[in-house]
Formats: structure tokens, C-alpha cells, sequence
């Protein structure tokens, strides 16, 4: 009975790496009785008008942090993202696909010939 349960959950840990592809990685590891899960998660890193770091995983609605050095902000993105895990079932989470590039006119004025 307990390794068709430990099968089981194994199984359900291994459905969101397929569906995630190389967004993140998951790796169960059996450790007696339980599975320990190592998730890696995309961090967007910025710098704001006051030079503090920003950052934000786009795997979770509202993930956001700061800090004054950059060591100090994903420390405490570190804590928001456990706080996430907490509410959020391993599958559901948001879908990064990468970052891309948009061209835009600012400020273009208009000519009369």
C-alpha cells in the first residue's frame, strides 16, 4: 500500500515537468518516507528610479519583492515564493515562455511636406 501511494505521488510530480518543459526544473528525491521537491523558478531582476533591485517571478500572480542589494532581494523573493508554494498546487502555475523584444516610437513628432 505505501509504495503504490509513493508511486503515485511520484507519478503526479512528474505530470508538471512535462507540461513545464525546461521552464523549470522539478527533481523528487525519495528520502525515507517523504519526497523532498527542488523547483527551479525564473526571477526578473530590475532596478528602479531610487537604484533599488526589484524582482518578480512570472510563475505566480503578484510575486513580487525588493531590496536594497540584490543579495537582500532574492532573499526576500525567496520568502514571497514560499509563500506562493504555500497556495499554489504544484501544475497550475503561471506559464513563463521567455522574454522577447517590442520596437516602439516614443515621442515621434509629425511632419508636413
Amino acid at each position: 500500500m505505501i509504495s503504490s501511494q509513493h508511486q503515485m505521488l511520484k507519478n503526479s510530480l512528474q505530470e508538471p515537468l512535462s507540461l513545464l518543459g525546461n521552464i523549470f526544473k522539478l527533481e523528487a528525491q525519495k528520502n525515507k518516507r517523504s519526497f523532498m521537491e527542488k523547483l527551479h523558478l525564473p526571477i526578473l531582476v530590475e532596478i528602479d528610479e531610487n537604484g533599488l533591485y526589484i524582482v518578480s517571478c512570472p510563475l505566480f500572480k503578484g510575486c513580487h519583492s525588493w531590496g536594497e542589494t540584490i543579495d537582500e532581494a532574492m532573499k526576500n523573493i525567496s520568502e514571497v515564493v514560499d509563500m506562493c508554494l504555500e497556495e499554489t498546487e504544484i501544475g497550475s502555475f503561471n506559464t513563463f515562455v521567455g522574454f522577447r523584444e517590442l520596437e516602439v516610437v516614443h515621442n515621434a513628432k509629425a511632419t508636413c511636406d
